[in-house]
């Protein structure tokens, strides 16, 4: 019993609290000061501290108001007001960074609207990949396949659907897009991205066909120049 009581005792006088609040008492006092509040006239009291040679301790975020109350619901000056006012309508001639024309905007303002602030950064993180990436991403199929139903066999998208990552849908034995001669076979020979991205040099395959084709063609260039040739008196030239 006498050992309980004993730790007990201990615990409570090692509390750190406890310990803080007499290492505060003996280097500051505590008193109270009077303020009013700005908003409603009020009377109310504040706590300060006074160090050892007397003088009061006021912090900047010391309270202003009496209570929440009148701190929610004070009110600018008009002189406040029309400052602020004035630096938000301040607005200057600037030159679109992407287009090149001239606006009237707050002087932070780099673009003419998002569409501008878009392709810039498009343009910018372009300009930063290397040569074979910047190649590849010309050569991606921008066109959809309902424009050419009679291409496409449409069948293989309606038993197996659209290949989708694991992270966006997991379809791992879905359709993709193939291009029949390979980009890597087009970046080597300097192919134009115009020939490699053509409607002509696209097929549907399994994605895990597609994966087992690898960087195989299945077409010779001179095929698909001709192929192309056909497609365009058939539909007419792709843009």
């Amino acid at each position: 019993m006498g050992m309980a009581s004993g730790n007990f005792g201990r615990k409570m006088y090692l509390n750190p609290d406890f310990g803080r609040k007499i290492s505060e008492s003996l280097k500051y006092k505590i008193t109270e000061v009077i303020k009013i509040c700005p908003k409603c006239n009020r009377e109310f009291n504040v706590e300060r501290k006074i160090d050892k040679r007397g003088n009061e301790i006021i912090y900047r975020k010391e309270k202003k108001y009496c209570c929440r109350k009148c701190s929610n619901s004070h009110t600018l000056t008009n002189i406040t007001k029309d400052k602020i006012s004035k630096k938000l309508n301040k607005k200057i001639n600037i030159i679109c960074l992407f287009c090149k024309k001239e606006f009237i905007g707050h002087k932070d303002r780099k673009f003419c609207n998002n569409k501008c602030a878009r392709k810039y950064r498009t343009e910018i993180s372009f300009n930063n990949l290397t040569k074979y990436n910047k190649y590849k991403k010309e050569c991606q199929f921008n066109f959809s396949i309902n424009k050419y139903i009679n291409k496409f066999d449409f069948s293989l998208i309606k038993k197996y659907g659209w290949y989708k990552a694991k992270n966006r849908g997991d379809n791992m034995n879905g359709v993709s897009r193939d291009h029949i001669i390979s980009i890597n076979y087009g970046f080597k020979n300097n192919i134009l991205p115009e020939i490699i991205s053509h409607p002509a040099n696209c097929q549907l395959l399994r994605h895990n066909e597609n994966i087992s084709k690898g960087k195989k063609c299945d077409l010779i260039l001179e095929q698909l120049i001709n192929k192309i040739k056909e497609w365009n008196h058939e539909y007419g030239e792709v843009v």
